[in-house]
């Protein structure tokens, strides 16, 4: 299994969450969220814009790329 940062992940594919590279307030921030490592979610806008849209069950939100980068993945069937 590879591990692909959040960061690169392109629209439409889905994805679940291995590691958290950060420390203490960056894990906190992502579990006030609802984000954890086994959490699956789906890309919906990909980091070229400086952020990545992702959903989780019925909520949407972005995340910005520097944390995107530190969200290690790994790649689900892809779901358009």
């Amino acid at each position: 299994m590879s591990l692909i940062p959040l960061s690169v992940i392109p629209p439409g594919q889905k994805v679940e969450i291995v590691e958290l590279h950060g420390g203490y307030k960056f894990k906190k921030k992502l579990a006030d969220q609802g984000i954890f490592v086994g959490t699956t979610l789906k890309v919906s806008i990909g980091g070229e814009n400086g952020f990545v849209k992702i959903k989780m069950d019925n909520t949407s939100f972005g995340i910005g790329i520097g944390m995107a980068h530190k969200i290690f993945v790994s790649l689900l069937e892809k779901q358009n």
